[in-house]
This record gives C-alpha cells, sequence and structure tokens, in this order.
C-alpha cells in the first residue's frame, strides 16, 4: 500500500483505491524514456558522423585541386610532353606507362631468336623491334639522377667536381638546340642503350634509347639485309630522323630553349 500523503509523480496515474496502476508503472515509463534518449543520441551522433564525413571529403578535394603537379624530391608528370612532330610518323605507338615515364615503340611481325637475351638461351620473339625509347622527366639535378641511376660507380661518370668525365664513344657531349646533352653508350655485341642525359634548370631530363640489334654490329650482312626487307621496318636511317623528332618535341616543352 502507498501512503495516501505521497504526492505523485506527474507520470504516474492514481487508481481508486490509492494504488499506483500497473498500466502505467514507473519502471516501464522510465524504460520508454531511456529508450527514447538512446534513440535520440544515436541519431545525434549519426548526424555529427556524416558531417565529418562531408568536411573531410570538402578538405581532400580543395587540397588535391591545389596540389602542385609534383612533389619535391619525386618524378614529373610528363603529360605537358605532347610529341606532335614525332606522331607524323605513321604507326609509331605512343604509350604512357606511367604519370612520370612515356615509351615510345614500334615493331614489325617477323619471327626471331632474342639476339640481346644472353640470360635465357635467346628465347624466340614473334616481333622485331625497330624503335624503343623512353623518356623521363625527373625533380632532380643530373648528378642524383647519375647517383641513381648509376649507383654500383658514379665515380665512373662525374668527377670530384660533378662533371661529366667526357671519353668519346662512351660519355659525349652534344648540343641540342644551345643546350648541353650527355649521350652516355652502353652494351656489348649491339645490344645495349644509348641514355641521354639533359640538364633542365633543377631538373632533368633521362632518356633510354635501346640499341637495335642487329643494326649495330656484330651480325652478318645477310641477317641485316634480310631484316631490312622486312615491309614496314623502320632502318637504322630513318630510327635517327625519328629520335631527333623526338628531342624537337622535348625541347619545345624544356625550360632551356
Amino acid at each position: 500500500m502507498v501512503n495516501s500523503n505521497k504526492e505523485p509523480l506527474e507520470t504516474e496515474s492514481i487508481s481508486e483505491n490509492g494504488n499506483i496502476s500497473e498500466d502505467h508503472a514507473l519502471p516501464e515509463k522510465i524504460e520508454k524514456e531511456d529508450f527514447k534518449k538512446l534513440k535520440n543520441k544515436k541519431l545525434s551522433i549519426g548526424i555529427i558522423f556524416v558531417f565529418i564525413i562531408f568536411i573531410l571529403f570538402i578538405k581532400i578535394s580543395f587540397f588535391q585541386d591545389k596540389k602542385p603537379i609534383y612533389d619535391k624530391g619525386e618524378d614529373v608528370k610528363i603529360e605537358e610532353f605532347e610529341f606532335t612532330k614525332t606522331k607524323l610518323f605513321s604507326n609509331i605507338e605512343i604509350e604512357k606507362i606511367d604519370d612520370n615515364n612515356t615509351k615510345i615503340i614500334h615493331s614489325v611481325p617477323y619471327r626471331h631468336l632474342d639476339f640481346c637475351n644472353f640470360k635465357d638461351d635467346y628465347p624466340w620473339l614473334d616481333n622485331f623491334t625497330d624503335l624503343d625509347v623512353d623518356i623521363k622527366k625527373l625533380d632532380k639535378g643530373y648528378v642524383d639522377v647519375v647517383y641513381e641511376e648509376f649507383s654500383y660507380s658514379p665515380e665512373t661518370y662525374l668527377d670530384e667536381n660533378n662533371q661529366f668525365k667526357l671519353d668519346p664513344g662512351f660519355i659525349d657531349k652534344i648540343s641540342f638546340r644551345g643546350s648541353d646533352v650527355y649521350k652516355i653508350t652502353l652494351g656489348a655485341e649491339g645490344c645495349g642503350v644509348y641514355i641521354y642525359i639533359i640538364p633542365d634548370g633543377e631538373d632533368t631530363i633521362l632518356i633510354k634509347r635501346k640499341k637495335i640489334a642487329p643494326f649495330n654490329g656484330g651480325f652478318t650482312d645477310e641477317l641485316v639485309n634480310e631484316i631490312l626487307n622486312i615491309e614496314g621496318i623502320i632502318s637504322p636511317e630513318e630510327e635517327e630522323v625519328i629520335f631527333n623528332s623526338i628531342l624537337e618535341d622535348v625541347f619545345d616543352v624544356k625550360s632551356l630553349k
């Protein structure tokens, strides 16, 4: 029995005999209020979470729009090189490998041994590549590039003053449109690569031009003539013309012109 002198709570319903009605018992009412509060709390947390996600999205979008083309110490995107002159040659493939590396290549159907694969016992190839050039523009000076490309022996290429050790046929300095270009020749038996290092202010343009065997000696005249008679083949003379066009395209956007 409840003392009749007790003031009833606003949430209580009093029966005729002075007892609290079972239909409106206080514990049940508290449970309903707690559930309502919990529901409202979850809803508030959800709204706050969505708002935070929205703010983060706005900030990320803003900083992406404001992000420079490259970060210091990273490769520079090469998207500005359009290669308009190189595109004039038919069937030349200009492939963007990634944001920093573009490959220019051409090949024709011709089943032959891989002349330069000395490790795998000269496997057979279905196509003959007669043009293969990679171009990178790097956000670092030529000294850093040399130390990265020739980490096994950078002193072979640079002296104590970080100047190239010129050695005709190995390390050559050529002039192109008034700028110095350093050409490093690597390889043997007609295989290998020409590496062109072009200082460009604080940046460096790095070009790797694959030697085309058997056009670089070490092969019979009969084989060379057979390859030169393939339909659509690029001859060594034509490859030289195309490569000069690639250099022209590179220098069209180079800061040192």
